[in-house]
């Protein structure tokens, strides 16, 4: 069971492999022993969002499903769809209130008056979303796969979602 939006971060964040659905097979794969067989390896993750609105800052009009984040997104997902023994479980991304976040320093700098608002730039805020579902789909499939004992390495599973 692999957190999808988790194990992206990091993976790009150590730059250990390129991000794709046979790189992921292949790294999972490096878990079992010469006596386990892999059945399915469920990938959770979220579409990406499709939402449109205007960057606070800027005012400048962004498409969400056209962003370069969004196309990555997608491109994988399609990889993922391509690669045996993959059970990929799909949430929704919801755009909260259609708000922003701004930078928790740069808050802190605005708050302290070390800057202004004037200052701010269209990367010291980023929309409010949110994963739905996605906790949902995982415990439905633990609940299927726990009672049967289809997996003898559930808490391998588990563990990749840490990484």
């Amino acid at each position: 069971m692999i957190d999808g939006w988790f194990m992206r971060k990091r993976i790009y964040q150590l730059k250990t492999f390129f991000y794709n659905g046979p790189n992921i097979r292949n790294y999972c794969t490096h878990f079992l022993s010469d006596s386990d067989a892999l059945y399915r390896i469920f990938y959770y993750d979220t579409e990406p969002l499709i939402e449109k609105g205007h960057n606070p800052i800027t005012n400048e009009f962004i498409d969400f499903g056209k962003t370069h984040v969004a196309m990555q997104q997608k491109e994988l997902f399609a990889s993922l769809r391509r690669t045996p023994n993959f059970a990929l479980r799909l949430g929704k991304t919801i755009w909260r209130n259609n708000s922003w976040i701004l930078r928790p320093e740069k808050f802190k700098d605005l708050i302290s008056k070390r800057i202004t608002i004037e200052s701010l730039s269209e990367f010291d805020v980023h929309p409010q979303i949110e994963q739905k579902a996605v906790d949902m789909k995982i415990g439905l499939d633990l609940a299927l796969i726990a009672p049967r004992r289809s997996s003898n390495s559930l808490y391998a599973d588990l563990i990749m979602k840490r990484i």
